[in-house]
């Protein structure tokens, strides 16, 4: 044999050599390749259950919520209640649920300010109180009335589609009470920094309501309330909550007692559920808005079952 000859076997059996490797490198990214996805199809669908389960956890606290404001005292709603004491971690078989109850009321209601389709005169100047407190531009206020109102007419400062229309991308006026606090990105000055600081002090509601003096933050009373010493108030409802909403008209200046008494409460038909649950992999908070029904002519709230009005997943 030549060494001409014996030089391409040689070469051949390299060349078969390194195509042999080559194949079961192939075979064994593609196997490789296979037991990922099968990996990720497994965690998908184990996050999937997780979150399924999460939900459905999510609403057992919901209906906790609803049994705890049931059994409650309806005439009164105060941060020494039951109600008021957030629920620890619990283990619920594979799951763990934790969170808590607060009164909506405890803020100021933004569909207060439009009522049978016209502004209401008391709450359009307790909020641009609140704004001028807060060192925001009133105008903010006719923006916001002007989105929730029926008409399609533009009050001065205020802001209709004519206005939304030529925006990129353009979009119409709600003309109908806002649904959610994220709304307000929508309407004419509500940008992210003015959203964040009306944030603590406003909430948004499907009927009227008052604020609970019992329940306020002090910077919502600070805002809302400017009339009243904050800090002697947190300390006279710490000691004994207020009753009735005389009670605490009884320490307001005489010439503010005619403009709160439009505004204050001390009893809540809305509180927000919220339960952050750790299921598997997945750690998720969800929050549901419960209504607990009045009465008309006393307003005083009957015991019944509260209804959950809204159940979603917020970030954490």
């Amino acid at each position: 044999m030549s060494v001409r000859s014996r030089t391409s076997a040689a070469d051949q059996r390299g060349l078969a050599a390194v195509m042999a490797i080559l194949i079961v490198a192939l075979a064994a990214t593609i196997a490789s390749g296979l037991m990922w996805q099968q990996s990720m199809m497994m965690r998908q669908v184990e996050n999937l259950a997780a979150r399924a389960q999460g939900r459905e956890v999510a609403r057992a606290a919901a209906a906790w919520a609803a049994v705890i404001l049931a059994d409650d005292d309806p005439a009164v709603d105060h941060l020494q209640e039951p109600w008021a004491t957030p629920l620890p971690a619990v283990d619920v078989g594979e799951a763990t649920v934790s969170g808590g109850l607060a009164d909506e009321t405890a803020r100021f209601n933004l569909n207060n300010l439009v009522s049978e389709g016209k502004p209401v005169a008391t709450q359009v100047d307790a909020f641009r109180g609140a704004l001028g407190q807060l060192g925001l531009e009133a105008s903010l206020a006719d923006a916001l009335i002007d989105w929730i109102d029926p008409d399609s007419e533009p009050i001065a400062g205020g802001a209709e589609s004519g206005y939304y229309l030529t925006l990129d991308p353009p979009y119409n006026a709600a003309n109908k009470p806002l649904t959610s606090l994220g709304e307000l990105r929508l309407v004419r000055g509500f940008t992210d920094e003015v959203v964040g600081r009306l944030a603590p002090l406003v909430t948004v509601l499907p009927a009227a309501s008052r604020i609970n003096v019992n329940t306020a933050s002090a910077q919502v009373m600070a805002a809302f309330v400017p009339e009243m010493p904050t800090l002697a108030v947190m300390r006279n409802r710490d000691q004994r909550p207020f009753l009735k909403p005389q009670d605490f008209l009884d320490l307001a200046p005489e010439e503010a007692r005619a403009r709160l008494g439009t505004l204050i409460a001390v009893s809540s038909s809305y509180f927000s559920a919220r339960a952050v649950v750790t299921s598997g992999r997945a750690r998720i908070a969800w929050h549901a808005i419960l209504e607990r029904g009045a009465n008309p002519a006393t307003g005083a709230q009957p015991k019944a079952w509260p209804r959950v009005l809204t159940f979603h997943e917020e970030p954490l």
